[in-house]
């Protein structure tokens, strides 16, 4: 039996994070932006040659479910990942709780025990590591600031 776990994948962006869950959570895949992603109508194809796809009930059901969220910006589902971005002004702690009962609600782990752990560049931890992620766009930003002096001489 497959664990039932979701890792939180944290970035840089920090409006953005992605659910990896250890279960299917759509046939399809719509990524946010590509066919829209917009609360109002994130159905909405934006590209020509995507207008003519036309996803599931399921799919669209799965997709709205994570819309219902206060604080959810835009949402993309893959077969077993989710991609949220929140809105400005909520933080994650304001919802991620939600996300993860959706979440559970929909691959049918209503119940059980899960295992919520967040991923930082490959390594896991039992706890949002918010000290690790500032301390990287610390090195980025110095990283990306040192680089473009270089280029001033």
């Amino acid at each position: 039996m497959a664990p039932k776990r979701i890792r939180i994948e944290l970035f840089p962006n920090l409006d953005h994070r992605r659910f990896h869950v250890t279960a299917q959570v759509s046939a399809e895949r719509q990524h946010a932006g590509t066919l829209g992603g917009d609360r109002h109508d994130p159905f909405r194809a934006i590209f020509s040659s995507e207008s003519n796809r036309e996803l599931t009930a399921d799919t669209k059901a799965t997709i709205m479910k994570f819309y219902d969220v206060e604080g959810v910006a835009s949402v993309g589902v893959d077969h077993n990942t989710v991609e949220i971005t929140r809105q400005a002004a909520y933080d994650w702690p304001d919802f991620t709780g939600e996300l993860i009962s959706t979440i559970k609600e929909i691959v049918g782990w209503v119940n059980d025990d899960v295992s919520v752990e967040y991923l930082l560049y490959g390594k896991t931890y039992d706890h949002e590591p918010l000290a690790e992620l500032e301390a990287e766009i610390a090195r980025q930003r110095a990283k990306a600031a040192a680089y473009e002096r270089s280029r001033m001489f």
